[in-house]
């Protein structure tokens, strides 16, 4: 019964842990460097495309032209500061 308990406890301290950190990740940020960052750019208007290419040449993502607060406040739900 000990065991039950504490094995129950030590559960349900980490479904909440599993939950925060596995925020949704936009699809098309998926192979980008900086996934947090695509993702907060895409919600709030930002773009991914090829001209908006990172210092390697690849593809990236742009930051949004408008909406730049609601993109620092989306990097601070993910724990950016």
């Amino acid at each position: 019964m000990k065991q039950f308990a504490i094995s129950l406890v030590v559960i349900s301290f980490s479904l909440p842990i599993v939950t925060v950190s596995a925020q949704a990740i936009d699809p098309r940020c998926t192979e980008m460097r900086d996934k947090v960052g695509c993702t907060c750019a895409v919600q709030n208007g930002g773009n991914v495309a090829p001209y908006c290419p990172d210092r390697y040449g690849r593809k990236a993502w742009c930051y949004p032209a408008r909406g730049l607060h609601g993109y620092v406040e989306c990097m601070h739900r993910y724990g950016r500061k």
